[in-house]
C-alpha cells in the first residue's frame, strides 16, 4: 500500500525541479528562435559554405547545414530537392547528411538539453557528459566529412552563387518578431514540457515508494556488468521516446543520491544506445523513407544508425573506462 506521505515526498521533489528546469527550457526556446534570420545567423550560413568548399563537400552543401542546425526536416527537405532538380550530386547524399547530423545536435544540446541536464544534475556533470555527448555526434559528422574527401567531387558543383541553385536565405524582416516569436517559442515550450512534466513526475513519485525500490533491486545483477545501480533502469526504459524524458527522469533519481556523478554520465550514454534504435524504428527510418524515396531513405537510415551506435559505443567505452 502506498502511503499519503510517500506521494507528497515525490511530488515536492518533482516540483522542486520544475522550478529549476522550466525556466530554462523556455529561455533555450527563445534563444533558438531569436536567432534565427538574424546577422549572426546569416554569418554562420556564410561560413558553412566556406567550410563546405574547404571540406570537398559540393557547395550547396552550405545551406543545407545551416538548416541543419535549426530544422533537420526541413534541411532533408530542402537536400532532397535539390537532388532532384540536378542540383546536387547524389553520389554526396550520404556524406553530406552525416556531415549534417553534428550542427542539428548543437542546436538540440545548446538550447534543450544543456538546460534541462544543469538544472537537474549540476554544471561539473553536465560539462563532463558534454564531452561524450558531443563526442559521439561528432564522430558522425567526421564520418561525412571523410566520405565526401573520399568522393573527391569539383569545388564548383552546386554552388549556390550560380544561376539556377537553391538557397535558404531570407529577408532579416521576415523572421518572427515580438509577441509572435514569442507565441512561437510558447509551442515549442510546451511540446517538451508535455512529456517533461509527467515523466519527472511519475519517476519522482516511483523512487519514493517502497514497492518500486524492492523491484528495483532484483535488477542489480544486470545492471552490475555496466557498473550501474539498478535505479539506471529508470533512466534508460524513460529515454526510449525522448532525450528529454531520460533527463527528466535522472533529476530526481541524482538527487536522491541513487546515482554517483560516473554513474549519471555512464547511464546517459546506454539510454542514448537505447534511444538510438527506438528512435530509427519510430521516426528516422519512416522520415527518410518519406523524403528521400525507399532505396534512398533505407540507405541513409542502416548506414547512419550502424555509425551512430558505433560512435556511442565508442564514448561508453571510454566512459568506462576512464571516469
Amino acid at each position: 500500500m502506498v502511503s499519503k506521505t510517500e506521494l507528497l515526498n515525490g511530488f515536492y521533489q518533482a516540483l522542486a525541479l520544475w522550478r529549476m528546469v522550466l525556466p530554462a527550457m523556455f529561455i533555450g526556446c527563445l534563444c533558438g528562435n531569436l536567432l534565427q534570420g538574424t546577422r549572426i545567423w546569416h554569418f554562420a550560413e556564410s561560413g558553412l559554405h566556406r567550410m563546405a568548399r574547404f571540406i570537398r563537400l559540393p557547395t550547396a552543401s552550405g545551406p543545407y547545414l545551416a538548416m541543419c542546425f535549426l530544422n533537420r526536416y526541413a534541411a532533408n527537405t530542402m537536400l532532397a530537392g535539390l537532388i532532384k532538380h540536378d542540383r546536387f550530386p547524389p553520389q554526396y547524399l550520404l556524406a553530406v547528411f552525416l556531415a549534417g547530423w553534428f550542427p542539428t545536435t548543437l542546436y538540440f544540446y545548446i538550447f534543450f538539453i544543456a538546460p534541462a541536464l544543469t538544472a537537474a544534475v549540476g554544471v561539473m556533470v553536465t560539462g563532463l557528459y558534454s564531452l561524450f555527448y558531443l563526442g559521439f555526434n561528432l564522430l558522425i559528422a567526421l564520418a561525412g566529412i571523410a566520405l565526401g574527401v573520399l568522393l573527391r567531387q569539383p569545388r564548383d558543383f552546386g554552388d549556390p552563387t550560380k544561376e539556377g541553385s537553391l538557397t535558404i536565405d531570407a529577408p532579416l524582416d521576415d523572421k518572427p518578431k515580438g509577441l509572435l516569436l514569442v507565441k512561437l517559442s510558447l509551442v515549442q515550450f510546451t511540446r517538451i514540457a508535455a512529456v517533461f512534466v509527467p515523466v519527472t513526475l511519475l519517476f519522482a513519485l516511483l523512487i519514493n515508494i517502497r514497492q518500486a525500490s524492492a523491484i528495483l533491486e532484483r535488477l542489480n545483477p544486470f545492471l552490475a556488468s555496466w557498473g550501474l545501480p539498478s535505479a539506471a533502469v529508470l533512466v534508460i526504459i524513460a529515454g526510449l521516446p525522448s532525450k528529454i524524458s531520460g533527463i527528466a527522469a535522472i533529476g530526481p533519481i541524482f538527487q536522491n543520491g541513487l546515482l554517483t556523478s560516473k554513474e549519471v554520465i555512464v547511464t546517459l550514454l546506454v539510454a542514448a544506445v537505447f534511444h538510438a534504435g527506438y528512435e530509427f524504428f519510430s521516426s528516422f527510418l519512416p522520415a527518410n523513407l518519406a523524403i528521400f524515396g525507399s532505396s534512398r531513405g533505407w540507405t541513409l537510415s542502416t548506414v547512419t544508425i550502424f555509425i551512430r551506435l558505433s560512435a556511442i559505443g565508442l564514448m561508453l567505452i571510454l566512459g568506462i573506462g576512464i571516469l
